[in-house]
């Protein structure tokens, strides 16, 4: 490209340039039909069409100009109706494109406020103005960047929470809309390795609610520091220990489908169920929860030996495994 290339407004930079093929096809279209719609300048800077104008400097054409002509009452209410027609954005990309929109807004406005005063005596005082409803520029401007880009103001609140505080990663999820940005505000409240964290946990395939969960998981549970022995964990088995919680509720669960059962086996639906048979099913499966809990390190092996016959390299052992495996040593032992 040229070097003495027109500059690009910063309004126009809101919205990234067009990539490959989408950039290929404007070429083309331009090519073959010729610059459809002007190139509009603001203070001798593009202000929207820069695609426009490097495709039409990577086809060596001519490119059309016209300065801006007060369409939609300024210049950044301009390129947003403009771009927003253009391109499909879901609700949580605009919302994060009305967040960085804010500070603009707030440009405005104190620009407004200082063309509506007047010198007095050398004092700025404010101009007496009656009263107007709250439209236009009354709006704050969260109000007006969710209404030129029609979402919440609620949404751009969650999108201002998100580009403030989420990390680069979370904010290129939602611009790419990947992930809503009210989840994606509740993932930049946590510290930057969580939310790293737990976009990696949306990168290798779970939901973002899934991936979120999984990580106030983790943190919530302090990793179990030694066996029901007291000895210590080997660094394998402390998630088969953080588990413990989840089969303990399981049994929960299963014991009130039992009492459920029990309370049902006399009533006027009883005559259909097959309570004994339930109830031992039941009676089965909370059994084989209890046998599955993670009990002590590895007697064999303390976690040491990924081939260990007995942990199979886990590193821990149920209760079951240990009483056998224990029993089988104190019977093997010599008498004194």
């Amino acid at each position: 490209m040229s070097e003495d290339r027109l500059p690009v407004h910063p309004y126009a930079e809101l919205f990234p340039l067009l990539q490959h093929p989408d950039f290929d096809a404007l070429c083309g279209h331009i090519a073959t039909n010729g610059l459809q719609e002007e190139i509009v300048l603001y203070e001798g800077q593009i202000l929207d069409g820069r695609n426009r104008y490097l495709a039409c400097l990577a086809r060596e054409l001519t490119p059309r100009f016209r300065d801006y002509a007060g369409e939609c009452g300024s210049p950044l209410a301009f390129v947003i109706a403009k771009n927003v027609r253009r391109r499909h954005l879901t609700e949580s990309q605009r919302a994060l494109l009305a967040a960085r929109l804010k500070p603009m807004f707030e440009e405005e406005s104190r620009q407004r406020q200082l063309a509506g005063l007047k010198y007095v005596n050398q004092t700025i005082v404010p101009v007496n103005l009656p009263e107007r409803p709250k439209t236009g520029p009354n709006l704050t401007s969260a109000e007006q960047a969710a209404q030129m880009l029609h979402v919440s103001e609620k949404s751009v609140n969650f999108a201002n929470t998100v580009k403030k505080r989420g990390v680069p990663a979370l904010n290129g999820r939602v611009e790419a809309g990947k992930i809503a940005v009210s989840i994606a505000a509740q993932i930049a409240k946590l510290p930057a390795e969580q939310q790293q964290e737990v976009v990696a946990g949306i990168e290798r395939g779970l939901k973002p609610k899934q991936a979120l969960a999984q990580v106030k998981m983790n943190q919530a549970e302090p990793a179990a520091a030694a066996d029901d022995a007291g000895l210590p964990l080997p660094e394998q088995a402390v998630p088969a220990f953080r588990a413990r919680k989840d089969l303990q509720a399981l049994v929960r669960h299963l014991e009130a489908g039992a009492q459920a059962l029990e309370r049902l086996a006399p009533s006027a639906v009883g005559v259909y169920l097959d309570a004994p048979g339930i109830h031992e099913h039941l009676k089965q499966a909370i059994h084989k929860v209890l046998t599955a809990e993670p009990a002590h390190v590895c007697p064999a092996c303390q976690g040491r030996q990924p081939a260990c016959a007995l942990c199979r390299g886990h590193g821990w052992v149920t209760k079951l495994i240990y009483r056998d495996a224990t029993t089988c040593v104190t019977s093997a032992a010599p008498a004194a």
